[in-house]
């Protein structure tokens, strides 16, 4: 019997072993070629691509709201993934606007959906004549201006940091351990559309690597432009979020005052990047922001209702 079980345990532990090694081998594979992909990605720019397009592109552009709704409402296609905050921001907008669309998930891995569309990064909106509008920032800035959107200095300086830091602050308190990382992806097993050897590889190799990003490119990037130290993510992550609370004026529901601003879509719209996940719990710990989440789920729903 101790031989058996001496045995199995070995077994075990070598099971284990392999497990880890594994790990870490995709994900410093995998990071070589998440490196290769984001050197692919940088080859054309926004306004590049929108460019290319020609006359389709000026027609969206140019549009006036009611054109630009009833294009949206021929079948518009948002493609994403589903813990990418910049993706958050852009389906935000568009049900806060009542804007109609269908979303698209991704496959992370391969990017099957958008292999075709000559443009490797998220999220992207696709109207029904084949125009596709790309990164977060152009498209927001579109819908803001065709719904008469309005913004002064103070909208402008939490937009950016909320695009700037915000933003890069959820990556790190989502992927603060590879077993994060890993749980992270989960969502993945209910999108039909993606192959069940995509979805192994996502968590096998994909986690690991996000957990590299969060950590080699992300953290810097944070040190090195906003002073962030070596203190834990998650607790700077939540000392930020007292600080979007803190602007706003008393007795304001909203950071726009009784209606949500284009600060409210942005924030809001990023922290759902990680609503799948146990830190969004832990955001809404805090009892102010769980108050103005409930008010902008309140307000969307309402609005998704008009699609």
């Amino acid at each position: 019997i101790f031989f058996r079980l001496h045995f199995k345990m070995g077994r075990g532990l070598r099971m284990v072993g392999m497990g880890c090694g594994l790990a870490a081998v995709g994900g410093v594979g995998g990071y070589g070629m998440y490196q290769r992909r984001l050197k692919d990605n940088n080859a054309i720019t926004a306004v590049e691509f929108h460019e290319r397009q020609g006359a389709n592109f000026t027609s969206i552009a140019q549009a006036s709201r009611n054109q630009f709704l009833c294009q949206a409402n021929s079948g518009l296609k948002l493609y994403r993934f589903r813990t990418c905050p910049y993706c958050g921001t852009v389906k935000t907008f568009l049900d806060y606007f009542s804007i109609p669309h269908s979303v698209v998930e991704v496959d992370p891995m391969l990017k099957t959906q958008i292999k075709s569309h000559g443009y490797g990064k998220l999220p992207q909106l696709k109207f029904v004549d084949g125009t596709i509008l790309v990164d977060s920032d152009e498209i927001t800035s579109l819908i803001s201006a065709k719904m008469g959107a309005k913004t002064d200095k103070e909208v402008d300086h939490w937009r950016a940091w909320a695009r700037d830091q915000l933003s890069r602050y959820i990556v790190l308190a989502l992927n603060r351990t590879v077993s994060d990382s890993v749980k992270a992806y989960n969502y993945i097993d209910d999108v039909v559309d993606v192959p069940f050897w995509s979805k192994c590889m996502l968590k096998a190799v994909g986690g690991p690597v996000m957990y590299l990003v969060a950590h080699y490119k992300t953290k810097k990037t944070l040190q090195k432009e906003y002073g962030f130290g070596e203190a834990d993510g998650r607790e700077v992550l939540f000392q930020q979020m007292d600080a979007w609370m803190d602007s706003f004026k008393k007795g304001q529901r909203y950071h726009g005052g009784q209606q949500p601003d284009l600060a409210d879509l942005d924030v809001y719209g990023i922290l759902q990047s990680a609503e799948a996940a146990p830190l969004y719990d832990d955001i809404k710990s805090n009892a102010r922001v769980s108050e103005w989440l409930s008010a902008m789920d309140s307000v969307l729903l309402q609005n998704r209702k008009q699609l």
